[in-house]
């Protein structure tokens, strides 16, 4: 859960919603990622009030899950890619194996799940702090 300077608690209510809600208990906000994206387990609020997430591009042809980072607005509800960790560490990637498992989807088959970010912290100096989860089984 996260809490923005408007008195809000930002949480995730699935895997592709963000709501908003307020001290009393009412959703004032509920931004839907749409199609293209699903947030991983974790996120936080940059200076600006958006959340950054961890999450997976859907209409990846190569199946790789978990290594994306996103930014959502939250006062628009717009999903903007920060940054594709695949096109970051190429060779990384390329090292190694396609288990064919999702850990956050246990019934998906054929994914690659080749980085699995875990933690994401947003420093006082405006840089990003990355956890990852070596999840190379093959």
């Amino acid at each position: 859960m996260l809490f923005d300077d408007n008195g809000l608690m930002w949480f995730s209510a699935s895997t592709k919603h963000f709501v908003g809600m307020n001290r009393f208990g009412k959703l004032e906000k509920i931004i839907d990622l749409g199609d293209r994206f699903i947030l991983h387990h974790d996120y936080a609020l940059d200076d600006d009030g958006n959340i950054v997430s961890l999450a997976t591009d859907l209409t990846r042809s190569d199946h790789a899950v978990q290594d994306q980072a996103i930014k959502v607005n939250t006062s628009t509800g717009k999903v903007t890619k920060l940054v594709d960790f695949g096109e970051m560490f190429p060779d990384y990637k390329a090292s190694t194996g396609h288990s064919g498992i999702d850990e956050s989807d246990p019934t998906a088959s054929g994914r690659w799940d080749w980085i699995h970010f875990n933690t994401i912290q947003l420093l006082p100096d405006g840089q990003y702090y990355i956890y990852m989860f070596d999840n190379d089984f093959a």
